[in-house]
């Protein structure tokens, strides 16, 4: 079984690929006191598969971004309880990100800590967000602001979860995957210009392909664990991205909107000399624009809404606004400097370039 190792201060993880979803299972239900948290969506989309575990040890979950809060954490507080649980108990988490934020959350709290193993079922929580040990949650219209950093103690990835992905869903996760290659340089970006059925969903290497992503996000985090510095260059497109998904009440999939993030994030670089036409053009045109139905290319941005949702981002340190951009040779960079007046010419270039 292939494996990643990935270091961490509170307790190195493991990150395990397993092909067949029934074997999984059949090898976790052994797990000594352990209760199984899981998206509904997921449940009801392998129903069979989850009947082989006794109800009293299963709690379902409604997820949703909007659900993602401390009400959330309180309601799954109630439901773990219910199972009269005692400290020694293991959590396994079954779900996408939203789920992994959660029950990650619970999990570094309840008993000020407890044993989690987590199950990704989406690409973009597969092959980014299931290791970096952060568990998030918004507050108000505030989102991430609360969380703690605490991995699992492992993680298992299985590839077929994500033949019932939507391809919105898919692409979304693609984002992120595309984010991580771009920040490795550029073979890596002419790797997915020139492989075949890279972007697609069919693609016969996907394993090969989430392993990859996955070793490029491990050199950030284990460099930078509680995101002091280097690891910050991973939000790569994020600044625009969650202001985006705020602004369409997260009708834009995440890793969509980090995909527009990047397009927006390139085009300020270009306007402050940083990146060549011809750079932003490429990655554009060749890269960003296959992971964007029309309706993306062709949004007609809320500016006001999406300006002020940037000035609520919580790694804003100044009275203008953090942005991660790249530069010719793809090296990233942080600026603090970031006005609003950039903010909205670079809304107006996204919305002329698609027209």
């Amino acid at each position: 079984m292939k494996s990643i190792t990935v270091k961490s201060a509170t307790k190195n993880y493991q990150v395990f690929f397993e092909e067949n979803p029934k074997i999984l299972l059949q090898n976790l239900i052994r797990t000594e006191n352990a209760i199984f948290v899981i998206d509904r969506n997921v449940h009801e989309q392998y129903n069979v598969l989850f009947q082989t575990i006794d109800e009293s040890k299963k709690s379902i979950i409604d997820v949703s971004e909007n659900r993602k809060n401390m009400d959330m954490v309180l309601e799954l507080y109630s439901l773990v309880l219910e199972k009269s649980i005692k400290r020694n108990f293991t959590l396994i988490s079954i779900g996408g990100g939203i789920t992994q934020d959660v029950t990650g959350f619970v999990a570094s709290t309840l008993f000020r800590g407890i044993k989690w193993i987590y199950i990704p079922t989406t690409l973009l929580a597969q092959s980014d967000s299931c290791i970096g040990s952060k568990t998030s949650l918004n507050y108000k219209d505030y989102k991430n602001l609360i969380g703690t950093f605490y991995p699992p103690d492992n993680i298992y990835i299985c590839t077929e979860f994500l033949n019932s992905l939507s391809n919105s869903d898919y692409l979304s996760g693609m984002g992120e995957v595309v984010k991580l290659n771009i920040l490795a340089g550029e073979e890596n970006i002419l790797k997915m210009k020139n492989t075949p059925k890279f972007f697609d969903q069919d693609n016969k290497n996907l394993s090969d392909v989430i392993f990859e992503a996955l070793m490029i996000k491990k050199d950030y985090i284990e460099s930078d664990e509680l995101d002091k510095g280097r690891r910050n260059y991973l939000n790569y497109g994020h600044c625009f991205g969650h202001a985006i998904e705020f602004e369409s009440q997260y009708q834009v999939p995440h890793g969509q909107a980090v995909v527009m993030g990047m397009i927006l994030a390139n085009i300020v670089s270009f306007n402050r000399n940083e990146l060549s036409f011809e750079k932003e053009e490429f990655l554009r045109k060749e890269i960003l624009a296959k992971l964007l139905p029309n309706e993306l290319l062709r949004y007609q941005f809320n500016k006001k809404a999406i300006a002020n949702a940037m000035k609520k981002d919580k790694k804003r340190e100044g009275t203008d606004l953090p942005l991660i951009l790249i530069d010719d040779k793809y090296r990233p960079s942080r600026i603090n400097d970031l006005k609003i007046d950039e903010v909205y010419n670079s809304l107006d270039k996204y919305e002329s370039l698609f027209r």
